[in-house]
C-alpha cells in the first residue's frame, strides 16, 4: 500500500481564514522539511486546524468546550457569506510512478461534513483516516497534554508520537498467540488432536488389512505404503486370471470392482454346474 504525502493545501471560510473567492493556498515539498511562518493573526493556526479537521473530523480544542459555548459556531468563519468552510488537500504517493489525488472536505453551518475526491480516489475518507495518527499529525491538544502529563504518561505519549504504540499492539497480540493454553482453548486443539489420532489409527488398521489381503491373493508381502496404486493394479490383474469371475472384474481399476457381485457369482457356482462337474 503506498504512502501519501501532503503536497498542497487550499483553505477558504474555515476558522480564521476568510479570503472569500480567493482561497489561501500553500504548497509543500514531500522530499523536504516544510515550515510556515508569518506574523501573528494571519491564519497559521487556522491552516493547521484545517488539516487536522480534514483528517480527523474534529478539533479537540473546540470539541472539549462546554456545550453552552457552542463550539460548532467556531468552525466556520463568521464573515464568509457562503456559510461553509472548504479545505482542499493535494496528496502524492511515494510510488516509483507517483499518484496524485485531490480531496475536498466541506464543513457546513449545521455541522455536516462532506468529503469528495475530484481526482477520482475510490475512498477519500479512508485516505484521510490512514493519516489519523499522532505519528503523522501532532495537534496542539496532544502536545499540551504531553507537556503537562506525569513522567509515566509522558513516556507512553512519546511512544505514540514515535509510532511505537502500533508495534506494542503487535507485540501483545503475538504474546497472546504464543500462550499455548489460550491457543489450545481458542482452536479446540485437544479435540482436533483426538480426531487426528483416530483417523491415523483407522488408516494404520486399513493398511494392515490391505497387506493381509495382498499376501493372500498374490502370495507375497506388500512393500512400501506409497505404492498402493501399483498394488491395486496387481490385485486386479490377479483377479482377472480367475475364469469364474473374469466378467465381474472387467474394469479399469480395483475401485470399480463390485465385490458383492463376485460373492454372488461364487455362491451361484458352488451350487451349480462347476461344483457338480457337469
Amino acid at each position: 500500500m503506498p504512502r501519501y504525502f501532503l503536497t498542497g493545501l487550499k483553505v477558504e471560510g474555515f476558522r480564521g481564514i476568510n479570503n472569500e473567492g480567493d482561497p489561501l493556498a500553500i504548497k509543500f515539498k514531500k522530499e523536504k522539511i516544510n515550515s510556515i511562518f508569518a506574523v501573528n493573526g494571519v491564519g497559521k493556526s487556522s491552516l493547521f486546524d484545517a488539516i487536522h479537521y480534514a483528517i480527523t473530523g474534529g478539533l479537540p480544542k473546540l470539541d472539549n468546550l462546554h456545550q453552552v459555548e457552542r463550539s460548532q459556531d467556531y468552525y466556520i468563519n463568521r464573515f464568509h457569506t457562503q456559510t461553509k468552510g472548504t479545505i482542499e488537500l493535494l496528496f502524492q504517493s511515494d510510488e516509483a510512478t507517483p499518484q496524485a489525488h485531490t480531496v475536498i472536505v466541506e464543513r457546513l453551518e449545521d455541522g455536516t461534513r462532506n468529503v469528495a475526491s475530484p481526482s477520482g480516489h475510490p475512498d477519500p475518507e479512508a485516505l484521510l483516516a490512514g493519516l489519523n495518527s499522532s505519528f503523522a499529525l501532532l495537534d496542539y491538544h496532544t502536545f499540551n497534554n504531553f507537556i503537562s502529563n506525569s513522567p509515566l504518561e509522558r513516556g507512553r505519549s512519546f511512544s505514540t508520537l514515535l509510532g511505537l504504540d502500533v508495534y506494542s499492539d503487535f507485540r501483545q497480540a503475538i504474546k497472546a498467540i504464543a500462550d499455548t493454553r489460550a491457543l489450545n482453548t481458542d482452536l479446540n486443539i485437544p479435540v482436533l488432536e483426538a480426531r487426528a489420532k483416530l483417523q491415523n489409527d483407522s488408516a494404520s488398521a486399513a493398511l494392515v488389512k490391505t497387506g493381509n489381503v495382498y499376501k493372500v491373493i498374490l502370495g507375497k508381502d506388500m512393500g512400501e505404503a506409497d505404492k498402493l496404486e501399483d498394488y491395486s493394479l496387481e490385485i486386479l490383474q490377479s483377479l482377472k486370471q480367475v475364469k469364474l469371475i473374469e466378467s465381474d472384474v472387467a474394469v479399469a481399476s480395483l475401485g470399480n470392482v463390485d465385490f458383492g457381485q463376485i460373492v454372488k457369482t461364487i455362491k451361484a457356482a458352488e451350487g451349480g454346474l462347476i461344483k457338480t462337474g457337469l
